[in-house]
């Protein structure tokens, strides 16, 4: 739409001649308010009040995939590293390297047991294997069992004293390091991912909402205005708030 452009100097002018007092009508300088139209064509290419707020909120938010992808990464704290939160991302950092180091123990056979027979003795407890075997053994259950009470007695009378049993049990710890390892990644993942998820989202949020608040806030506005009568005339701005 055409745009209206007014000579300020013939305004000028014309209050300096009403400031100089009256003059006569014949003296009074012609009108000199020239009005022409102004081509407006080039404001076409001017970006619009909403692509400029998009524009500035693409610039400063932080991204949601970057953010979830990152704490798919084992330790899951690199999300929380993104998104500014460096002391937080600590704590799925810390779960994880405990959650990890214990599977690798399981994994690599530190729990790991075997079962094994075992003789024992009615007060002594655990004597060696061979000891069970002697009071039922020809010939050699006529030995003196050293383990009895009158320390006279041979081992053929004292075998009840002796108990063969199994101590310990087989136990092989992959399964349980490779459940533990897969339930520490899937804990700590979710627990990153969620937290760095609404941190991000938080940090979106009141950045669109300063943004919107910035174009939503009043701007000053400028208007001439111009007066006269016989003794005088005014010509200025006034400014709306």
């Amino acid at each position: 739409m055409p745009r209206l452009a007014v000579s300020v100097a013939a305004l000028v002018g014309w209050a300096g001649a009403a400031f100089a007092g009256p003059v006569p009508p014949a003296a009074a300088p012609a009108p000199g308010v020239l009005i022409a139209q102004v081509d407006d064509s080039d404001l076409k290419d001017e970006e619009t009040l909403n692509e400029l707020m998009v524009e500035e909120y693409d610039k400063d938010a932080w991204s949601m995939g970057s953010a979830i992808g990152l704490s798919l990464i084992p330790g899951a704290g690199y999300g929380l590293v993104y998104a500014e939160k460096k002391a937080q991302s600590v704590v799925p950092f810390l779960v994880s390297a405990v959650g990890y180091g214990l599977g690798a123990a399981y994994l690599l056979g530190v729990f790991d047991e075997t079962s094994k027979q075992v003789c024992l003795h009615v007060r002594d407890g655990k004597v060696p294997l061979d000891e069970c075997e002697i009071g039922g053994r020809a010939g050699d259950n006529q030995q003196i069992d050293g383990r009895s009470e009158d320390m006279n007695t041979p081992y053929f009378a004292t075998k009840a004293d002796y108990t063969r049993g199994v101590q310990g049990e087989d136990f092989d710890g992959k399964d349980t390091g490779v459940l533990i390892l897969g339930a520490t990644y899937a804990a700590t993942t979710i627990l990153g991912a969620v937290w760095a998820a609404m941190t991000v989202a938080d940090h979106n949020d009141r950045l669109k909402k300063d943004i919107e608040s910035t174009a939503q806030a009043p701007s000053p506005t400028f208007r001439p205005v111009i007066g006269g009568d016989r003794s005088g005339g005014l010509m200025g701005f006034a400014v709306d708030f």
